[in-house]
């Protein structure tokens, strides 16, 4: 028995709370709402708390009151008192259930949905249809939904809301992540597979490189071509240029042109190889000539003598001899250089003249000059060592008469010898 404050009452209680009946109320255990105790029984239904509940509320023990009852000799009312019950979902549609709790009605215990009557038996009590969305996997179902991971798939089995049937990405299968159920690269090695291309090359400076080619078709470098690390031929004249090209300098006479270093003359000589580090850069060449006056201005310094003897016939079979002098003027460098103005050399000899016929002779000491003139380097002076002339006796030549000239010495020049 719940007759005890904020207990809830069944239909037992109600019999026991001295309430007065509207006519034959039900019995059992079942705890009765506030529209069914109306129904069957008189209850002050303007007390309060009793009466802000709803009609569904099951009012606890103390909020139920009964009420002044009216004389039971007046006619008995057959409306029914169609009393809400709850909600029924049918083919997603949302049903109200009433039960007629008027004792008086023909209907009375009966029950309607959306106003139309279906007996004493009433449908479940599903509540009002539920249009939320119900996400459930679909087993045995995977995608990839655009990616390289394998998903399950999802299915919306509410038949009563939005979608009913329609999938979504569900979530990551176990081990799913980078697939090779996805297909494609998904799952494979993206490491490039360089292959050498033989037959192609490719140069770095002078030396010549295979090139190579990735083929992994999953790499993000697939079928690019790059300089590989094998090297085909070192200093290869397939780079071109210079590479595989002697690079010695080819140095070659520059004819024409001189440098000087100090007082001394040299060629020149240029490098004509393009390959050389030098190229088309000059150098000293051979000496062309030392002590130049092509480097150095020369100046009269001093001369020099040579000296030759020269023989012919005389007459009688006899042979003439001469001797000449050669003065040359010389520079400080030994080179012939010509004269500003005429230079005067003074010589000195011994001469002799003999006849054998009569065997007279004649002795004495004699001068000449030897003179170079101005805008030349150089003269000749001669003497006569030993000339054999006819000497005539009478009506024939049959004696030899000769002269000599000997002991010849410079007596006298502007500009000493040279050493």
């Amino acid at each position: 028995m719940a007759r005890v404050n904020n207990a809830l009452v069944t239909w037992n209680d109600l019999a026991l709370m001295g309430l007065t009946a509207k006519g034959t109320p039900p019995t059992g255990l079942a705890i009765a709402n506030k529209a069914e105790i109306i129904a069957a029984y008189y209850v002050d239904e303007a007390a309060s708390p009793f009466s802000t509940y709803t009609a569904d509320r099951c009012p606890p023990y103390q909020t139920i009151i009964s009420a002044a009852t009216t004389t039971t000799t007046t006619t008995c009312n057959p409306t029914p008192n169609w009393v809400f019950q709850f909600y029924n979902c049918f083919d997603c549609t949302t049903r109200t259930v009433e039960r007629d709790l008027n004792p008086c009605s023909a209907t009375y215990l009966g029950y309607r949905v959306n106003l139309d009557y279906v007996g004493s038996t009433a449908p479940s009590n599903t509540g009002a249809c539920n249009t939320s969305e119900q996400w459930v996997l679909l087993f045995g179902s995977y995608d990839c939904y655009g990616t390289c991971n394998k998903y399950y798939v999802e299915t919306q089995n509410n038949p009563c809301a939005p979608g009913y049937g329609n999938t979504r990405q569900g979530g990551l299968t176990p081990g799913g992540t980078n697939s090779t159920f996805c297909g494609g690269c998904c799952g494979q090695s993206t490491a490039a597979d360089w292959t050498i291309i033989f037959g192609s090359y490719v140069c770095s400076g002078c030396d010549k490189y295979y090139e190579e080619v990735d083929q992994n078709p999953c790499s993000a470098t697939y079928n690019e071509v790059r300089r590989s690390s094998l090297v085909a031929e070192y200093n290869s004249t397939f780079c071109g240029g210079c590479c595989g090209q002697s690079t010695s300098a080819d140095w070659t006479l520059l004819f024409g042109t001189y440098w000087c270093s100090g007082c001394d003359k040299y060629f020149v000589e240029v490098d004509l190889n393009s390959c050389s580090p030098t190229y088309n850069t000059y150098r000293y060449g051979p000496l062309a000539e030392a002590n130049s006056s092509y480097c150095c201005t020369g100046t009269l310094t001093c001369f020099s003598l040579d000296y030759n003897i020269f023989y012919y016939d005389g007459c009688n079979g006899t042979s003439n001899q001469t001797a000449v002098y050669t003065i040359t003027l010389r520079d400080q460098f030994g080179n012939p250089i010509n004269a500003t103005t005429d230079l005067t050399f003074t010589w000195s000899y011994e001469y002799a003249n003999y006849e054998d016929y009569y065997y007279c002779e004649s002795f004495g000491t004699a001068y000449r000059d030897a003179v170079v003139y101005a805008g030349t380097s150089s003269t000749t002076i001669t003497f006569y060592t030993r000339i054999n002339n006819y000497c005539c006796y009478g009506s024939y030549c049959d004696g030899t008469c000769y002269s000599t000239e000997y002991f010849e010495n410079i007596i006298s020049s502007p500009i000493p010898v040279c050493p």
